[in-house]
C-alpha cells in the first residue's frame, strides 16, 4: 500500500500547475503587420491635432473596458481600436499604447491612419469606418 505522501505530492504538483496555467494571461504582441498613412497631413497648427489626439487617447482608455472593440467620433474623425481577446486589460492597453505612439512616429498627424500589430489594431480616419473596412 503507497504512503499517503505518495498520493499527496502527486496532487500538490498537479493543483498548482492547473493553478498556474489559469492564471496565464496573453501577452501583448507588439509585432507589426501593417500601418497606412493618409497623404494629406494637417497643419501644425490646426484643432485636428488635438482632435485626433483626443480621439486616440478614449480608443486607447475605453477599448480594453468595453469588449475589445471600440469606435469612436470625435471632432470630425471616426476611430477605432480592436484587441486580441486572449489579451488582459492592461495588455490590451499597453499594446493600443504602443500602437498609438507608432501611428505618430510614421505618420505624424495625417488625416487618417492604421496601425495593425499581432495584438491590437488602431486607425482613425476623416470619413466613417466600418468593421470590414479593416
Amino acid at each position: 500500500m503507497p504512503s499517503i505522501n505518495k498520493l499527496v505530492v502527486p496532487v500538490i504538483n498537479a493543483i498548482l500547475i492547473i493553478c498556474f496555467l489559469s492564471s496565464v494571461k496573453g501577452q501583448p504582441q507588439l509585432h507589426e503587420q501593417e500601418h497606412l498613412c493618409n497623404n494629406k497631413v494637417n497643419s501644425e497648427d490646426s484643432n485636428e491635432e488635438w482632435n485626433i489626439s483626443y480621439l486616440l487617447w478614449d480608443l486607447i482608455q475605453q477599448t480594453p473596458l468595453r469588449g475589445y472593440n471600440q469606435h469612436v467620433l470625435y471632432g470630425g474623425y471616426y476611430g477605432v481600436a480592436a484587441c486580441d481577446g486572449k489579451l488582459s486589460q492592461e495588455d490590451c492597453n499597453d499594446c493600443l499604447d504602443y500602437a498609438n505612439n507608432e501611428i505618430f512616429k510614421s505618420c505624424s498627424f495625417a488625416e487618417g491612419a492604421q496601425m495593425k500589430l499581432d495584438g491590437c489594431r488602431l486607425r482613425y480616419e476623416h470619413y466613417q469606418i466600418s468593421d470590414s473596412d479593416w
